[in-house]
């Protein structure tokens, strides 16, 4: 089951994330102000594109069961984030580590899904089998078995399919989170990275409400929003994703 959590929460107890990029910015015209008007400059500068002073604010977030295609798009996102990633070399696979998207039940029926699943139980089963085979003589407590051990595993895991899943810490600044949210909010993105924005966004709010405006897709800023945004608009009859001129 996915899970995000942003793990560094405590940081944002003095100032939040705004406030941290109204003090930034407050530098470039010697500003003096307190708390409340650090939220306003931080606004304005995050209205106005204003990139610098966003770099300073950092997320870090643990992110559990996600997949491995789409963990591989998000980590071609380099600039502005930092990854580190359960090592499956030092770590092996369990049975109940993969993934099966909700989406899938719009294209295939339940007994389709159910091969999906039955793919990862041959594949994990072999897996397994033959990590029991390769190790069992071995002492994990001598150092030469332990790295061989850990060479098992490492060559093991290519027996595992895409659905497998993974567990990564991510760390991401602000500029660059809501860059991302610019372009995988997109409905063309696939529905998973929905699911893992939802999560994103969820734990964000919870510390700094007023960034909601800013963690949409790219076109909702825009006064010509492409046709596949209004038509979700036209479709939900919803005024909260008009966008706003």
């Amino acid at each position: 089951m996915l899970n995000v959590v942003l793990l560094n929460k405590e940081d944002f107890k003095t100032l939040s994330p705004l406030e941290i990029v109204g003090q930034t910015a407050s530098v470039c015209y010697n500003t003096k102000t307190d708390k409340k008007g650090l939220k306003r400059i931080g606004l304005n500068v995050l209205r106005s594109h204003h990139g610098s002073p966003q770099r300073g604010v950092i997320f870090r977030f643990k992110v559990e069961g996600w997949n491995l295609p789409l963990k591989t798009q998000l980590f071609r996102y380099q600039v502005g984030s930092y990854y580190n990633e359960i090592s499956r070399r030092r770590v092996k696979v369990k049975e109940s580590d993969y993934y099966i998207p909700d989406s899938l039940k719009e294209l295939y029926t339940p007994e389709e899904i159910e091969l999906f699943k039955n793919i990862w139980d041959v594949c994990y089963e072999t897996y397994d089998l033959l990590y029991k085979i390769k190790t069992q003589s071995l002492d994990k407590n001598n150092p030469e078995d332990k790295k061989l051990i850990e060479r098992y595993k490492e060559t093991l895991r290519f027996l595992l399919p895409q659905m497998q899943s993974t567990d990564f810490v991510w760390m991401v600044s602000l500029e660059e989170l809501i860059h991302i949210f610019n372009e995988r909010r997109c409905i063309e993105a696939q529905p998973e990275w929905q699911e893992f924005l939802d999560l994103v966004e969820k734990e964000i709010l919870e510390i700094e409400p007023d960034l909601k405006e800013f963690l949409v897709a790219g076109c909702y800023k825009c006064a010509h929003p492409c046709k596949y945004y209004k038509k979700r608009w036209w479709e939900n009859k919803n005024t909260d994703l008009m966008v706003k001129s």
